[in-house]
């Protein structure tokens, strides 16, 4: 235990005294002291053994007999958990906590002495009378015999500061020089009226008065003005008074006037004597005031030392009430300061109210590292059920941590890196290595937060280090040991929650894991240079507000350094930009007839900047924007104006983000027929200008912007152009960087890694929640394969899925009628979906029905009814994963409905166009969507349909 001794030392100069300069180094001396650590009362507390039946144990308060404040989790703890004791920091006393460790038997193990030291600091000044002291980085100024608070004293020094404000600002001299040029001839004059002896008196009074006001020059100059105010408001009376009263005199007092006149003379002389007496006081006044000012003066500079004291006691991280967001940033706070050492410090990761702010332990040696503490283990014992065998599987327990779920979530979201280290015990289980090679069924451990990534070391993931690894003997009746550690620069897959194990089926092989504290870090990522690289521009913006447009590094992937970008960031808006490689020349591309194509195939490649990094911040953004700027020279590019009629069918652009590819996600105008591109539009494009539409020959551009809440959907790479066929016909394309930009606080499903399991999901987290596009993940796991679908919120989250494809109106069989389903007839498919089988597999099964509507147009050909009457060929679908028919005769779950009036093609003739809706709506969602339907109706080469399939719904 390390005490600090303070020491008083007096003034020997006594109170009028200057401080020596002794007194400054004892001072200095005593701020050492109070920075230094805690000193007096400490005591020592341990707790008897135990036992509590069951696998739960027990401590009551009574049980814990201490001489100072404690706080502990101690009332109920699970078998084989912990619970902690602490010194009670809100009562002042401060120490290391001491474990207590439930055994799986129910026992307490007893537990080693708690030391704990008591926070009270004084500090004593010189015999002027000033001594402090603090009580958990509260300050109390000791003045002689009375003890007031810091904020009391500064508000006193405010109080006196201002009443000398109204002494320097009190006009004296003024005054005085009111009253020596008053007018007092007319007042002399007036008084030649008043010839009895109690006018005479009056003014002898008068001047008595104004000697007695001389006597009470020291008095506070508000005194002394209001005084004079009154002296100059009776005589103002007086003159008023008396030359109202001249007017009447009588001629006959001019004599007793004379007489009066000389001895008045005289007693005014005694007043302007004693006016000049009253001046030179009013000196005395001014520079008592100065003498005043000089003494705030040197109380403002014991203040100035009193608050420094103040800070130090109560600096960031301190206390419950001046929490700091994580020890890095109370580090980064105190400009890299490590002085007040490792230890327990207050932090509030989550932010808001102080009212959930908790002490962790900070190693400010390393960094300013929070520490994340366990709260058990793993025992050692067969966790896999008998007759299983070798199989992987998760330990399927979540271990748990001191931090609450919110804070520890806080804490990773604050953090730029991690640590953690793990001790795995073997009896006959291999871990990691086997004859000094790999395992193949190494272990796999999850993160707290990990969306998809584990920690593996066979490159399915995230790898981890082996520190040692005796388990590869693989021996059941010796207990081995490995050690691991976990490093990574994504937190979030930190601390480790589950191991997943593969060699354990045999009944005699055990292993346990003690999982040991994580270590969280933030190092400043400020885009200054690639070792500060920001995740995004959206990430820098948000940890430093105040940084301006440029160039910035970012590393989205957050793997090694070397692979940062330099890109510019939009600082205002918060937006990071990819810039294009190239752009598309404009000349002439293709000779013959017009159709779409690629401009890939004309061998035109476009690519971006930073495409290693482009993936990484897809997956961290929640929204991307880009311009498209077409030049043309006789393309039409979306709209046309032949006879100033507006249409952009047929000839309108597409665009797609990957050349060639089946994961490409496609870009068309609205109202644009899908299968024209050769793909699957999933997004609409806004048009700013449509110079294009002008088709003379003239170069002309039309400027294209996509923007959408899917960051995958950008960039663009490649383009289709359906007006290209003529050698006057020219074209090329100025591409502007893509922009990335991510939401902080992002609701579920706005980004891949926020994706829930269906819209329910989202409606019940958000009642109020909009409709539109949002991204799920029916299958869980990795959020890699999630799909971006429509949820309708005012149903209460609906799920929609869109079919990728229309089947135009037109005459698809001319062989005859009969039943035929449409992906056999020529030119036929079966309806595409925008989600994978796997996907749908799971949104079914987290589904509790389906709705659908598909509209069937027709001439000459019979679906349902057939004049007033059921038509027996009526039609058939197929829908779902394992293409379950829809029938008129099917289980009441399979089958259509058709409305007598929503059915106008039960008029079969040829001339007559005409519609029916089918509505399919059950509690049995696995058959759906619809993709395909069986007609018998159909065989002639006058009988057209066509298809409008609506999008398939899951509630």
């Amino acid at each position: 235990m390390l005490f600090i001794f303070c020491v008083s030392v007096t003034n020997p100069m006594g109170v009028n005294g200057h401080v020596s300069s002794v007194l400054v180094l004892v001072l200095v001396l005593m701020l050492g002291c109070l920075l230094s650590s805690p000193t007096s009362a400490q005591s020592t507390t341990s707790a008897a053994d135990t036992t509590v039946g069951g696998v739960v144990c027990s401590l009551m308060d009574s049980q814990i007999s201490v001489s100072f404040p404690v706080v502990h989790n101690c009332s109920s703890v699970s078998g084989g958990q912990h619970c902690v004791v602490h010194c009670d920091a809100s009562q002042g006393f401060y120490g290391d906590p001491v474990v207590i460790d439930c055994t799986l038997e129910g026992n307490i193990i007893p537990y080693g002495a708690v030391q704990c030291v008591e926070n009270v600091n004084t500090l004593e000044t010189d015999e002027r009378g000033i001594h402090l002291r603090s009580f958990q980085g509260d300050v109390y100024a000791i003045v002689g015999d009375k003890e007031i608070g810091i904020s009391t004293l500064d508000s006193a020094v405010i109080a006196i500061d201002g009443r000398l404000d109204i002494v320097e600002n009190f006009d004296l001299d003024s005054r005085v020089d009111d009253i020596e040029s008053a007018d007092l001839s007319g007042s002399i004059t007036s008084l030649s009226t008043e010839v009895s002896q109690e006018q005479s008196t009056s003014f002898l009074t008068l001047s008595t008065a104004i000697r007695d006001a001389t006597t009470g020059a020291s008095m506070a100059t508000a005194s002394v003005a209001a005084k004079l105010n009154g002296v100059q408001a009776t005589t103002s009376s007086s003159i008023l008074s008396l030359l109202d009263d001249v007017d009447d005199a009588d001629s006959s007092l001019e004599n007793e006037l004379a007489a009066f006149s000389s001895e008045v003379s005289s007693s005014f002389s005694g007043a302007v004597s004693n006016f000049n007496v009253l001046a030179d006081h009013i000196s005395d006044v001014d520079d008592n005031a100065s003498v005043n000012s000089e003494s705030i003066e040197g109380l403002t500079d014991k203040m100035d030392v009193v608050e420094g004291l103040t800070a130090a006691l109560n600096f960031t991280g301190q206390s419950k009430d001046n929490p700091g967001l994580t020890c890095s940033h109370i580090l980064i706070e105190q400009k890299g300061s490590n002085s007040f050492g490792d230890g327990m410090y207050w932090i509030d990761p989550n932010g808001g109210s102080n009212d959930d702010a908790f002490q962790a332990y900070c190693d400010m040696t390393n960094g300013g590292y929070t520490r994340v503490d366990p709260r058990g283990n793993v025992p050692v014992a067969h966790h896999k059920p008998s007759g299983v065998g070798d199989a992987r599987s998760w330990y399927g327990k979540a271990f748990t941590y001191d931090f609450s779920t919110s804070q520890l979530q806080a804490l990773i979201h604050h953090s730029t890196e991690a640590t953690q280290d793990a001790e795995f015990t073997c009896k006959g289980v291999i871990v990691h290595t086997l004859d000094d090679a790999i395992y193949g069924g190494a272990a796999f451990f999850r993160g707290f937060l990990s969306t998809g990534e584990i920690w593996s070391v066979n490159g399915n993931g995230i790898e981890y280090e082996a520190l040692k690894d005796n388990c590869g003997q693989n021996d059941a009746s010796v207990t081995e040991k490995a050690e691991f550690r976990f490093e990574t620069r994504k937190p979030e897959n930190l601390p480790i929650v589950d191991i997943n194990i593969l060699d354990d089926g045999d009944s005699v092989e055990e292993w346990g894991l003690v999982y040991k504290a994580a270590y969280f870090r933030y190092v400043v990522r400020d885009g200054s240079s690639p070792k500060h690289s920001g995740l995004t521009c959206s990430h820098i913006k948000r940890d430093f507000p105040n940084v301006k447009n440029g160039y910035y590094f970012i590393d989205p992937n957050r793997g090694d350094f070397s692979d940062a970008v330099k890109v510019f960031c939009d600082m205002e808006r918060g937006w990071t930009h990819f810039q294009p490689t190239a752009n598309i020349p404009q000349k002439n591309y293709h000779t013959g007839s017009d159709g779409y194509q690629w401009t890939s195939s004309f061998g035109v490649n476009i690519g971006w900047e930073g495409s290693d990094q482009l993936e990484a911040i897809q997956a961290l953004s929640t929204n991307a924007r880009q311009d498209i700027t077409f030049h043309c020279k006789g393309v039409i590019a979306y709209s046309y104006y032949p006879v100033n009629t507006r249409t952009h069918l047929h000839v309108s652009l597409f665009f797609r983000t990957v050349a060639g590819s089946s994961s490409s996600i496609y870009w068309s105008a609205p109202t644009k027929s899908p299968q024209s591109s050769g793909g699957t539009p999933n997004y609409i494009y806004n048009v700013k200008n449509d110079g294009c539409r002008i088709n003379d020959g003239v170069w002309r551009t039309t400027d294209f912007l996509f923007e959408t809440g899917n960051a995958f959907a950008l960039p663009i790479r490649d383009i289709s152009i359906q007006d290209i066929g003529g050698s006057g016909e020219h074209f090329g394309a100025d591409f502007s960087p893509v922009q990335f930009k991510t939401t902080f606080g992002a609701p579920l499903g706005s980004t891949r890694d926020t994706a829930p399991q269906t819209c329910k999901d989202i409606y019940h987290s958000d009642p109020n929640a909009k409709s539109g596009y949002y991204f799920i993940d029916p299958n869980g796991g990795s959020t890699d394969d999630a799909v971006y679908v429509e949820c309708d919120m005012e149903k209460g989250g609906w799920t929609g899925i869109h079919p990728q494809r229309e089947v135009p109106f037109n005459n698809w069989w001319t062989s005859g009628d009969g039943y035929r389903w449409f992906r056999d007839m020529t030119g036929g498919f079966e309806m595409p979906y925008d989600i994978n089988d796997a996907q749908l597999q799971a949104l079914q099964d987290a589904s509790v029905g389906g709705y659908q509507v598909i509209k069937l147009n027709c001439q000459g050909v019979i679906t349902w009814y057939e004049g007033s009457s059921l038509y027996s060929g009526r039609a058939e679908f197929a829908g779902g994963i394992g293409r379950e028919t829809w029938t008129a005769t099917s289980s009441p779950d399979r089958q259509p409905i058709v409305n007598f009036a929503d059915d106008s093609c039960r008029d079969n003739s040829e001339a007559h166009i005409g519609r029916v809706i089918f509505y399919f709506d059950t509690g049995n969602p696995s058959g759906f969507p619809i993709r395909d339907i069986r007609l018998s109706d159909h065989g002639d080469g006058g009988e057209l349909f066509g298809l409008d399939v609506s999008t398939c719904w899951f509630y």
